[in-house]
């Protein structure tokens, strides 16, 4: 069955990019997404497709089961560092 739904609920995997030139451009990304909606916290979903970068989606609920599974060490560094924002 085809469905718009590509994402982690539908068997996706993160994948982490190391330092480099694709790593900075989905991060650019991300961030000028959160600034045009005005949102501070949120997980943007980015995805390289017909050989560009491009949001996928932004999601308010930040839920990092899938991420935790494989880099746990990220998602307490995320929770930690908004924490850190909140009560610093």
């Amino acid at each position: 069955m085809l469905s718009w739904r590509h994402n982690l609920e539908s068997g996706a995997e993160p994948v982490v990019l190391e330092q480099g030139e694709a790593r900075d451009a989905s991060v650019e990304l991300a961030a000028a997404a959160a600034r045009a909606i005005g949102i501070r916290f949120a997980s943007i979903d980015v995805v390289r497709a017909d050989g560009r970068w491009q949001v996928l989606e932004v999601n308010s609920g930040v839920m990092m089961e899938a991420l935790g599974k494989l880099h746990p060490e990220l998602v307490y560094a995320a929770y930690g560092a908004a924490l850190d924002k909140v009560f610093g």
